[in-house]
């Protein structure tokens, strides 16, 4: 009887041992998960501020070029009104004269 309760106070030592074997085992992977997952996140947040820069560098140049070729439509239609008036004010304002005394 005392062979059978020293063989059952073995198996309880030795089931005791793998499950605390198995919860050390089950804590390290915890953590190496936790830490491959803190490093995905960080080069995942890394990879986004990086493309998030090259797209907001990008609209900003965009916007640039938009903004000048405005600024160069718009220079040019200013130098057109000039020319119109420098060769056409006398026309005009005769028109404008006929107009307020026809009526």
């Amino acid at each position: 009887m005392e062979n059978i309760i020293s063989k059952l106070s073995e198996i309880e030592s030795s089931a005791s041992a793998v499950m605390d074997d198995a919860l050390a085992q089950k804590k390290a992977m915890e953590s190496d998960f936790a830490k491959r997952r803190d490093d995905f996140d960080a080069a995942l947040d890394a990879s986004t501020e990086e493309q998030l820069a090259k797209l907001r560098k990008s609209m900003e140049e965009s916007a640039q070029k938009t903004l000048g070729a405005l600024r160069a439509q718009a220079e040019d239609t200013l130098h057109r009104l000039d020319e119109l008036y420098e060769t056409r004010h006398e026309e005009f304002a005769g028109q404008i004269f006929s107009q307020l005394t026809a009526v």
